[in-house]
């Protein structure tokens, strides 16, 4: 797995990394992302209430969705807005330190 993730080009790397920031920047709107959450919350109400049309893996995959936006909103609210730059500053260390050890540990196979 390490030797195929280093053998990705680096940009698409980078790139994934720059977008999963994005995605953390969008989060950290506690107000934006508790619209968001409302809305997927109606459209899962939607989706439960015409399983004809909405089948198993379309509501699994929503369900993700908004698991996925509550744990950041969950988090996010137990920051001060202040930290979310440090947080996702964190995030972009961590990441790209992950990355280039395994660029690193794989150049070493």
């Amino acid at each position: 797995m390490l030797r195929l993730i280093a053998g990705l080009p680096q940009e698409t790397v980078k790139k994934l990394i720059s977008d999963v920031l994005r995605l953390f920047e969008a989060l950290s709107d506690v107000k934006m992302l508790s619209g968001m959450l409302r809305i997927m919350e109606r459209c899962m109400d939607t989706m439960e209430a015409r399983p004809k049309i909405y089948g198993d893996d379309d509501r699994k995959s929503l369900a993700l969705g908004i698991e996925v936006l509550r744990g950041g909103h969950d988090l996010f609210m137990q920051l001060k807005p202040k930290d979310f730059p440090r947080l996702i500053k964190g995030i972009e260390n961590t990441e790209l330190g992950w990355y280039e050890s395994v660029r690193k540990e794989a150049a070493e196979e």
